[in-house]
C-alpha cells in the first residue's frame, strides 16, 4: 500500500507539472491549485465547488496580466482623443459609452477573458481524457440584479497561495499586484495544492483610496460597490497599487499624478451620456 500511495502521488504530481508546463507555453502568467475541500470548509457561505463537480478535490487557477503599457493609459484619459469626458466603443459588439480611462484597456481585457476560457476548456478536456471530471468556471459572470457570481474565484486564489486581499477588495499577487484576470477549473483530480501566504501583501498605503475618483474605497476596507460598478469600475485603484514586480507606475509617479491637475470622468458625466 505504501508503494501504491507513493506511485499515486507521483502520478498526480506529474499531471500537475504537465498542466503547468502546457499553460506556460500557452502564455499563462499565473498558475496554482487550491483545495476544493478547504474552499468549502473555510468559505461555507459561498457556492461550493461540489455544486459543480461531485467529490471535487482541486481548483486549478490560471491567470493573465494586463500589460503595463495598457495600464499606463488609465491615468491619461486624454489619449482617447475625445472632446468630451466620455467616448464610444464598439469593440465588444455594441456601441456604448465607456469611461475614457478604459478605452484602450477594454480590447485587451476582452481578449484575456477569451484566452482564459479557451485554455480552461483545454485543461477540462485534458482531465476528462485522463479519466477525471472537470468544469471550467467562467470569469466575470454576475447576476445583473444581485451581482452575485455562480462561483467566487478570490478565495481559491488565497488558498492556492497566489495572493491576498487588498484594501480595494481585489486580490493582490507578489509578482503582478492586482492587475490580472483569473479563471478556475474545478476537478475531482486530487492535485498537489498550495498554501495561503503567511504575510498580507497589502501595506494599506492608501494610494488606491486617494486615487479613486469616487471616494468609493474607505479606510476600514469597506467599498461603495454600487458606485464603483456604475462608474464602469474604472480600474484606477489597481493601476496605482505599488505591489508587484511588474507594474505600470512607481509610487513616486503615482504621487506626482495625484498632485497634478487632471480631468476626471464623473458619475454625472456618465449619467448625462445616457440621456
Amino acid at each position: 500500500m505504501i508503494i501504491f500511495g507513493v506511485f499515486t502521488m507521483e502520478k498526480y504530481q506529474k499531471i500537475y507539472e504537465d498542466l503547468m508546463s502546457e499553460v506556460d507555453e500557452m502564455g499563462i502568467d499565473i498558475f496554482g491549485v487550491a483545495s476544493a475541500q478547504e474552499y468549502s470548509e473555510q468559505f461555507s457561505y459561498l457556492p461550493s465547488p461540489e455544486l459543480f463537480i461531485p467529490n471535487a478535490k482541486s481548483i486549478i487557477l490560471i491567470g493573465e496580466i494586463i500589460e503595463p503599457s495598457t495600464m499606463r493609459t488609465l491615468l491619461r484619459p486624454e489619449l482617447a482623443n475625445s472632446s468630451k469626458l466620455h467616448t464610444q466603443n464598439a469593440s465588444v459588439g455594441s456601441l456604448r459609452d465607456i469611461n475614457p480611462q478604459k478605452y484602450f484597456m477594454i480590447e485587451e481585457t476582452e481578449v484575456i477573458k477569451i484566452e482564459l476560457t479557451r485554455i480552461g476548456r483545454h485543461i477540462t478536456r485534458k482531465l476528462r481524457k485522463l479519466g477525471y471530471n472537470a468544469m471550467n468556471m467562467p470569469l466575470c459572470k454576475r447576476d445583473s440584479i444581485t451581482h452575485k457570481a455562480p462561483f467566487v474565484h478570490a478565495p481559491a486564489v488565497y488558498l492556492a497561495g497566489l495572493g491576498t486581499k487588498g484594501l480595494n477588495g481585489t486580490m493582490i499577487t507578489p509578482e503582478f499586484g492586482p492587475r490580472f484576470y483569473i479563471n478556475s477549473i474545478i476537478t475531482d483530480c486530487p492535485l498537489p495544492t498550495g498554501k495561503p501566504l503567511e504575510k498580507e501583501l497589502c501595506t494599506e498605503c492608501s494610494l488606491c483610496m486617494r486615487a479613486c475618483p469616487l471616494g468609493a474605497i474607505r479606510k476600514d476596507g469597506t467599498l461603495d460597490i454600487a458606485a464603483c460598478r456604475e462608474y464602469d469600475t474604472c480600474s484606477t485603484c489597481i493601476t496605482v497599487c505599488p505591489i508587484g514586480d511588474v507594474r505600470p507606475f512607481s509610487p513616486k509617479e503615482v504621487k506626482e499624478w495625484l498632485n497634478s491637475e487632471r480631468e476626471i470622468w464623473t458619475l454625472e458625466d456618465k449619467r448625462q451620456s445616457k440621456q
